[in-house]
């Protein structure tokens, strides 16, 4: 009856490791990249995290120092996007009125991924540069290039 116990826990112990094994695997096949380095460090500068130096501490040696190379380079555009992004100071007064149709000139909208963002703007400038600000926030500006406008009659 021990015997049964032992076999059927050394399968378990077994199956456990294999699985974690796997998973290591895994992680390293989409996050020991340069590509991955550049994007970590983006979204770690966009949402006001450290710099992370030990965010290629599981890759292979060899591989660390490109990685984290490119980690910080991402982490340096997104610092610098991340300042043109956020305005000094914003005031907003509502005086109780409705946007007028001056102010809804232009319609734009991008896709980025499964999200559409969409905005208006009085000038054709505007409406793009309100829609990129929706898509910037959630994404790197470089999946929010396309926009497509129209005049809003």
């Amino acid at each position: 009856m021990k015997s049964i116990y032992c076999v059927i826990s050394l399968a378990l112990l077994s199956s456990c490791l294999a699985s974690c094994a796997s998973m290591m695997e895994s992680y390293r096949e989409q996050m020991c990249n340069e590509e991955a380095g550049y994007q970590q460090g983006m979204n770690d500068a966009r949402d006001d995290k450290p710099m992370n130096m030990e965010f290629a501490g599981s890759c292979d040696s060899a591989d660390q120092n490109k990685i984290l190379h490119a980690y910080r380079t991402g982490y340096d555009s997104g610092l610098s996007s991340v300042s043109r992004q956020k305005p000094a100071s914003i005031i907003n007064i509502n005086l109780g009125t409705t946007p007028g149709p001056e102010q809804r000139s232009y319609y734009c909208e991008v896709e980025a991924f499964a999200s559409k963002f969409s905005a208006f703007g009085p000038t054709k400038l505007e409406a793009t540069q309100n829609v990129q600000a929706q898509c910037t926030a959630r994404y790197n500006e470089m999946h929010c290039s396309d926009v497509k406008c129209r005049h809003n009659r």
